[in-house]
């Protein structure tokens, strides 16, 4: 299992402090990178596994005989993966905590500067461009597991508990001809709604955290006091923060825990010499390794969820600011009125040049 060698508990690997840091300020660029990423990695292996394969083929004429280390071999290599992806989104995290943090001076200076003067301003007539956010309190892991669901419904058969036996070993098989349509169903059942494909998940999510809305609506009825609770929020953006952090926790020990599962299950049923049995474990090894491969993907949606949420909760923050800072100058506009008083003609503002 190269550096995650020594131990197999799922909290030891979990509760170790190896982040890889973000480049990216964009919490939902940087998990589209980070799944893109996770993509390619998770090619090369099934690519080494492949040519693996392929030269035991070509070399004696017959299918590769897969043995205990084999099996450990790629399952090590495979939950490396899902903890390295997770190393990733920590540093998603760790950077969307730095950008509240780096506001934290200046949102106090601007409170104190402004808070007593916003407070009298008479906000009547006043709207701007922004959003109403929504579902800011989403819980992640329980979107892991509607996308889980989804899957196990499409393909008839749990991806996280099923044993690979023949017909276990069929469904996975036989899924791979409907994958993308699996994946998109598994993507909209995550959020509660239709399919989504890939190209339209970051657009729907946008939408899903304001609102229903994909660009800016005109706001009126606007509370200075709810801006300055959401500018000086700062330990709730990260409490809310903190709660993704550990739903998406969640979901990915279920994803290592799966694997490790499904390695021990599929070393009981290594054969013991090679007879015509090395052919169904090479079948049921290739239906772990779809059944893995759904996981992934459901890895991803959970990850590009995250990004949406930090996204949504920082641009909420900030939007509040930038509507206090709007306010600053804000004079209600009141409809002019027409006063007549005894002795005055109405054509006495008519001034000859």
């Amino acid at each position: 299992m190269g550096v995650y060698s020594t131990s197999n508990d799922v909290t030891d690997l979990f509760d170790n402090q190896n982040i890889i840091e973000s480049v990216y300020e964009s919490p939902i660029e940087a998990a589209f990178h980070i799944v893109a990423e996770g993509e390619e990695n998770y090619n090369r292996i099934m690519q080494a596994i492949g040519i693996d394969e392929l030269a035991v083929l070509e070399s004696t004429g017959a299918e590769m005989v897969y043995e205990t280390v084999d099996i450990k071999s790629v399952f090590g290599k495979i939950k490396e993966f899902f903890v390295n992806l997770f190393n990733k989104i920590k540093g998603i995290f760790q950077k969307f905590m730095a950008m509240i943090n780096s506001w934290v001076k200046s949102d106090k200076d601007f409170v104190a500067k402004y808070k007593k003067q916003l407070s009298l301003v008479d906000v009547t007539g006043f709207e701007y461009k922004g959003y109403k956010f929504t579902n800011q309190d989403f819980n992640i892991n329980t979107a892991s597991g509607k996308a889980r669901n989804s899957v196990g419904e499409s393909i008839g058969a749990d991806i996280y508990t099923a044993k690979f036996d023949s017909v276990a070993a069929d469904n996975f098989i036989k899924a791979l001809d409907d994958k993308s349509d699996i994946i998109e169903k598994a993507r909209g059942a995550s959020i509660g709604t239709n399919s989504i494909t890939a190209g339209d998940f970051s657009k729907e999510l946008f939408m899903f955290f304001r609102n229903g809305e994909s660009s800016k609506v005109d706001i009126d009825g606007v509370s200075v006091t709810a801006l300055f609770n959401i500018i000086e929020g700062a330990a709730e953006a990260k409490t809310r923060a903190n709660k993704a952090y550990t739903d998406v926790e969640k979901s990915f020990k279920e994803f290592f825990t799966v694997v490790d599962k499904a390695e021990r299950e599929l070393k009981t049923l290594v054969p013991t010499g090679n007879d015509s049995s090395n052919s169904e474990i090479s079948t049921k090894i290739r239906a772990a390794s779809i059944s893995i491969g759904f996981m992934k993907e459901i890895a991803s949606i959970v990850t590009i969820i995250n990004g949406a949420k930090l996204a949504a909760i920082r641009d909420e923050n900030r939007q509040a600011k930038s509507v206090c800072v709007q306010l600053v100058n804000y004079k209600p506009k009141h409809e002019s009125t027409f006063v007549h008083t005894e002795g005055s003609s109405f054509l006495n503002s008519v001034v000859f040049k």
